[in-house]
């Protein structure tokens, strides 16, 4: 959090802009889950894993270093590792979460401008949108 007030973080994990972290979880071919995050070190996110995920559970990530510690949690832990470009190896990919993020991005584009104090509730918005897709309205309105 530091590097990222004194604009010195990496690129990526929305530091260039201090972007607020947000942690994301998919279940494959199921719901998405979302939290934000103070930062996203190791222990915030074991923290959350252990609270949402079973342990003995496959867990898929990318490389990031907040995941390094997964395997001696009791999870089965595997990642793919986009800064060599590798984005699928076999079974193991993050295609579901990245395609969430993708569109809840262009989603909210369409607001044209979101205030910062209003911006947890249209994150739930997308995250809600995204989980029951698959109800037509008047199931939504009487859900």
């Amino acid at each position: 959090m530091r590097l990222r007030k004194l604009g010195l973080a990496k690129r990526g994990r929305g530091a260039k802009y201090l972007k607020q972290p947000v942690f994301g979880i998919y279940k494959r071919n199921g719901k998405v889950f979302l939290l934000p995050v103070p930062d996203t070190e190791r222990e915030h996110l074991e923290r959350i894993i252990k609270q949402k995920i079973k342990i003995k559970s496959k867990i898929y990530s990318d490389k990031w270093k907040g995941y390094a510690g997964l395997v001696g949690l009791g999870y089965i832990h595997s990642s793919v590792d986009h800064g060599k470009e590798e984005y699928v190896s076999g079974k193991v990919h993050i295609n579901g979460m990245e395609g969430f993020w993708g569109l809840s991005k262009t989603n909210m584009q369409s607001y044209k401008g979101i205030k910062k104090k209003n911006w947890l509730y249209y994150l739930k918005e997308m995250e809600f949108r995204y989980n029951y897709r698959d109800l037509n309205h008047d199931e939504l309105v009487n859900y």
